[in-house]
């Protein structure tokens, strides 16, 4: 049965009456049907909007304690290859300067020896420790490269060079004895 058979079942036939009755059912609170039935809609969609909002902070909540804890372990790898790192550059700079004090006794020709003048020339090139300072890294691998730039062209002679003795020329089958001479030949 519909509101207006209702309402004729208990005598009341008044069209004003009728459609007075049918707005106010139709207004919830003095709200038209039509837009309560919008405002719903919108606060649904709005609460499933939160819901997935929550979700996705939920999500990068978990992501960050997974940067954090990849950022930790970064962190704590960093410092181990700076200490490797130190570690290393302390025993190369160890290892350079014995190197260095070993072949820096070149130059402790006596004033009358025949090599003299020959190291006294080149001496101004290469840097010596005082008492008081020193040689840093830099000086060291400095005198070295110098070093070897000098012993590369025979200055120091045969009998100064640290560099192994190579067999020269050619094996029983023809080829060269070692890479260097099949690099240069001679």
């Amino acid at each position: 049965m519909d509101f207006k058979a209702i309402l004729a079942k208990h005598g009341i036939e008044n069209e004003a009456v009728i459609a007075d009755l049918q707005t106010a059912i139709d207004t919830s609170n003095m709200i038209p049907k039509s837009r309560f039935n919008e405002v719903i809609s919108q606060r649904n969609d709005l609460q499933a909007t939160n819901t997935e909002l929550e979700n996705n902070l939920a999500k990068a909540t978990a992501n960050l304690g997974d940067i954090k804890v990849k950022l930790t372990s970064a962190k704590s790898e960093s410092a181990n290859a700076q200490e490797e790192l130190k570690v290393y550059v302390d025993k190369r700079n160890e290892l350079m300067l014995a190197d260095w004090n070993k072949k820096s006794a070149v130059f402790d020709v006596k004033k009358g020896d025949a090599n003299f003048e020959k190291f006294e020339k080149i001496k101004q090139k290469f840097k010596f420790a005082d008492k008081d300072t020193p040689l840093t890294p830099e000086q060291v691998d400095n005198n070295l490269s110098h070093y070897r730039t000098y012993d590369e062209i025979g200055y120091f002679g045969s009998d100064n060079t640290n560099a192994p003795a190579l067999p020269k020329g050619k094996s029983n089958n023809g080829n060269p004895v070692n890479k260097l001479d099949e690099i240069f030949p001679t």
